[in-house]
């Protein structure tokens, strides 16, 4: 369950929405890592069309030109 739950709650959240006031879920930065290294892996390919990179960071969109 963690494979899919921790990865895919870090990647819908946006750590620059509005200036980065409201940063959701306040997790340390190894378990960003813990999660990215370890829990992502299985399924790699998947994580690519969510709309944050593991950081909070907002990247272009796969499925959009």
């Amino acid at each position: 369950m963690q494979d899919i739950a921790l990865p895919l709650i870090l990647g819908l959240s946006d750590s620059t929405f509005e200036g980065g006031a409201y940063v959701f879920p306040a997790v340390p930065g190894v378990a960003r890592y813990l999660v990215h290294y370890w829990y992502a892996r299985k399924y790699a390919s998947v994580w690519r069309f969510l709309p944050c990179d593991m950081w909070g960071m907002p990247r272009p969109l796969q499925f959009l030109s």
